[in-house]
Formats: structure tokens, C-alpha cells, sequence
């Protein structure tokens, strides 16, 4: 039998804050750790395995939800997984600090990690992906990212994974190895394993549900500490390369490499020169040993802010709503007095409650007499909305919900739909839970649907940017904070 170096490759299990992951590794010395990307596996990796395990202690993940790694149990956010795949480090290299190398969704996850945990990332190598706030900028101000970006939308939809898994995967299978610079470079071999990947049951849900959690609305990372290479083939379809402009701002210590005539599998059709890149900078360090305090994250220049009351309004919504009239392009489709089209809702503020009475109207109906699920969700949703504004005064902005109907909604009748808070208190950082509930009027205890929700608070860059313009023209009273 064949000893070589392909064959010392094992695969094992290891399990993270309660997640189980598959790992395939081999070698020995410094720890490399690489992250595929989708609608990859750890299979991506197999020619970097081969050629670095002669030096290198190297490990591949499967990301939670893909093949053989159980899934999350939640969405796979970007914050959570960046999170999971620090505990990876931690559990693998106990004390240490590793090499991480990353591509397309792999290389997003990488560039979190090395931010936001610098103690444990010695180098960093990205590969055709910038980080997530960076290609929601391009997204946002390049028309031809904008477009090359489109198929996310479509794989969000519901029934794609029928679409895609139609045919044994034909589709998918036409838009991943189509799409590289060459038929053979996707091999027989590799056609089959990702086949069998795609084919699991749950196999394209686990992969396609990384594109249903991650929005646009991400929180910049700060700059990465390690030594960081990107590699970029130039000819990629989906990942221009105008993602590569101002890209040098997101490390201390960042050199780009483009790779002509390549497109997003560059690992494969030029594993040569990609292997020399990392080779080159992995050679450029001592091996590693425990993390510097010098790499730990450094406190907070000042004291951070005090815990806010959630418990009673702060800023006069109503009033800030009469500002923003004033703006032309204000035409909010829940509260926009001048939205002919709206719900033209006007809540009643108080202590730790914002609700408001509504009464179902025909023009609400889904099927006949009972009024559309939207309008329970949309109503809730705006509510919290302003439960955030009035007592945080902060601009909130959706980043996910989840509803429970108990019972339906009827024509004719009228409801009351309230808002609170699900801690009395919150640290106004990032983010905050709220609920919501509606029931008949006078039967708070018939309720019947409630609703809860995490509402993401941008700071004045982050507003700014996804709007396009200068926050100060919504008006007074509504706090960004700098970013």
C-alpha cells in the first residue's frame, strides 16, 4: 500500500461550546488552520494539506452545518461562527497562537477572527474575499459588485434547495465547476465528492443557510494585528477585484497578491503559486509560542457608557417624526403620515411600553375574514422599532426576528399591539432584544401572536453608509453614536 503523504491525513471530531466538528489533519509543528469556502468542504483544502503537512501541524474544518459538522443552534451569523472557530483554536492549540488560512465565506469568517481575537492568530491568509463590511460597502457603491452580487438574493429564496438539487445537483453543479477557468479543474474525483456533499440530506440547507443569516448590516471589524496576505484571482466572477480597493486598511501589515487569468477556485488552478505565497509567509515567522500580551486587545481609551434605562422614554419620537417630514424622501411605510400607501400608525409612548390600536380592515385580509400574516409581523416589528427610539434614543434596525401565532387576526375587529423590552435595563451597545405581543382589545390574556427580536443600533459610519447620505438629515434627536 501507498505511503504517501495524502494518506496521513485523518479525519476526526471535536466538539466546540456544545457543536460538533469535523476536522481532517495531519502533519506536524506550527498549527495552520484553513476555512472553506461555499458551497465548498474541507476537501478545498486538499492540495494545501498535502504540501504543508511535511512542515506543519494542518487541521481543515467543515464549517458548522456543512458536511460531517453538526449544526449550529441558531443561524450561522458571522459573529457566532467567528466565535465558534475562536473556541476552535483554543481547543486545538491550547496557548497558542495559529496560522489561519481562508477562503471566499472561510476567508470573511478568518478576517473576524484575527480582528477580534488577535491573541490567537499568528499570520493571516485571505483568499478572494475581503471582509464582510468591506463587500457590503462594494455592494453598497459599486454597481458591478451590486450585480456580481445578485445570486445571494436569489439563494435565499424559499424551494431553492429544490432548484439546486434538482437533477442530482445539475444547477449547482453548472454554476460551481462552470465557472472555473478550465473544465479539468474540478477533476472526476472532486465532481464526486462535492456531489455527494450536496446530495446529504440537509446537505445544501446547511450550506444555504450561511447565505439566508448574513446581511448587510455588519459592524466593522477593527484592523487585523498578524501579518496578513491576500492572494486574489483576478478573473472572478463573483468576488470582483474592485473589492481589493482600500483593502490595505483592514490590517496592520497587509500585502496583496493578484493572480492573473485566475478566477475563485485560484487554490486550485494555481496551487503552485498559492502554496509559495503561504509558504513564504509562514517561513517568515518564528514558531509559535504562547500569544503576547502585546497582541491581546488593549482597553478602551475611556470608560465605556453607563447602562441605559429601558424603562422610560428619552427622546419625544413624535416630535423627531414631524422633523423627518420634512425630508423628501421620508415616506415611512408604517408611520409616514404622508404615505398614501402607509399604515399611517401613530403609537401611544410610555414607560416601558409603546402599542398602539388597530382594527382589521378588509385591505388586511390574506384568505377570506382573517387578516394577512404580514400584518400582525410588520405591525409588531414597527412598534419595537419605536419602543428602541423613545427609549434608547437610538435608530434600530432589524437583524432577525421570530414570530409565534397562537391564533388568527379577524376582519372587523379591533386589536392592541404592544412593544417591551425584554430586560429592563440594556447596555447600549451594539444591539438589543425586544418583544412584542397583540391580543383583543380588553383580552391581554387571548394573545395572539407575540414576536421577538434582536434590533441592531449602527453608530453614525455604519447609518451613514447604509443610507448613502449624512445621517443629520433625518433630523434632531436620533443618536448615532461616532463610529
Amino acid at each position: 500500500m501507498s505511503r504517501s503523504r495524502e494518506t496521513t491525513l485523518q479525519a476526526s471530531q471535536v466538539t466546540v461550546d456544545g457543536v460538533r466538528l469535523h476536522l481532517v489533519s495531519g502533519g506536524e509543528g506550527p498549527v495552520v488552520l484553513f476555512l472553506h469556502g461555499l458551497p465548498e468542504f474541507w476537501y478545498a483544502w486538499k492540495a494545501q494539506l498535502v504540501a504543508f503537512a511535511r512542515t506543519h501541524r494542518v487541521i481543515a474544518v467543515d464549517l458548522p452545518g456543512v458536511n460531517l459538522s453538526a449544526p449550529l443552534g441558531g443561524e450561522p451569523r458571522l459573529g457566532v461562527v467567528g466565535e465558534l472557530i475562536a473556541g476552535l483554536i483554543r481547543t486545538i492549540a491550547p496557548g497558542q497562537r495559529v496560522s489561519l488560512v481562508g477562503h471566499d465565506v472561510g476567508a470573511m469568517i478568518a478576517w473576524e477572527v484575527a480582528a477580534r481575537r488577535p491573541e490567537l492568530v499568528d499570520r493571516l491568509v485571505v483568499i478572494n474575499a475581503p471582509p464582510a463590511a468591506h463587500l457590503a460597502h462594494r455592494i453598497a457603491v459599486d454597481p458591478a459588485q451590486e450585480e456580481a452580487s445578485r445570486y445571494i438574493s436569489r439563494l435565499r429564496r424559499p424551494g431553492v434547495e429544490e432548484w439546486l438539487g434538482a437533477n442530482g445537483c445539475a444547477t449547482l453543479a453548472t454554476q460551481v465547476f462552470g465557472s472555473a477557468r478550465a473544465p479539468d479543474v474540478f477533476s472526476a474525483a472532486d465532481r464526486k465528492a462535492y456531489l455527494g456533499v450536496w446530495s446529504r440530506p440537509g446537505g445544501l440547507t446547511g450550506i444555504l443557510a450561511y447565505y439566508r443569516s448574513w446581511g448587510l448590516d455588519v459592524e466593522p471589524a477593527p484592523p487585523v494585528v498578524a501579518p496578513t496576505l491576500v492572494l486574489w484571482g483576478m478573473d472572478d466572477p463573483f468576488l470582483l477585484p474592485g473589492c481589493l480597493e482600500g483593502i490595505e486598511a483592514h490590517g496592520r501589515d497587509v500585502r496583496v497578491v493578484r493572480i492573473p487569468g485566475a478566477t475563485h477556485w485560484v487554490a486550485r488552478e494555481e496551487a503552485g503559486r498559492v502554496n509559495a505565497e503561504i509558504a513564504a509567509l509562514l517561513a517568515s515567522r518564528p514558531s509559535p509560542g504562547p500569544a503576547p500580551e502585546v497582541l491581546r486587545p488593549s482597553p478602551p481609551p475611556a470608560e465605556p457608557p453607563p447602562p441605559r434605562a429601558f424603562v422610560a422614554p428619552v427622546i419625544d419620537v413624535h416630535r423627531a417624526r414631524e422633523a423627518w417630514r420634512k425630508d423628501p424622501e421620508y415616506s415611512c411605510f408604517w408611520s409616514g403620515p404622508d404615505n398614501p400607501r402607509g399604515l399611517r400608525l401613530t403609537p401611544s409612548v410610555e414607560p416601558g411600553r409603546v402599542w398602539v390600536r388597530m382594527r382589521v380592515e378588509r385591505d388586511h385580509s390574506g384568505i377570506v375574514g382573517i387578516a394577512h400574516g404580514g400584518i400582525a409581523f410588520t405591525i409588531l416589528d414597527g412598534l419595537m422599532g419605536w419602543l428602541v427610539m423613545s427609549h434608547l434614543g437610538r435608530v434600530g434596525v432589524t437583524s432577525s426576528a421570530t414570530i409565534r401565532y397562537q391564533a388568527p387576526l379577524r376582519v372587523g375587529e379591533e386589536y392592541e399591539f404592544e412593544a417591551v423590552p425584554e430586560r429592563a435595563v440594556v447596555e447600549v451597545d451594539d444591539a438589543v432584544q425586544v418583544t412584542a405581543r397583540v391580543f383583543p382589545v380588553g383580552r391581554r390574556d387571548r394573545p395572539c401572536a407575540d414576536m421577538h427580536a434582536t434590533f441592531f443600533l449602527p453608530n453614525r459610519a455604519h447609518a451613514e453608509h447604509i443610507l448613502g447620505r449624512p445621517v443629520g438629515a433625518l433630523g434632531d434627536g436620533i443618536y448615532f453614536p461616532p463610529g
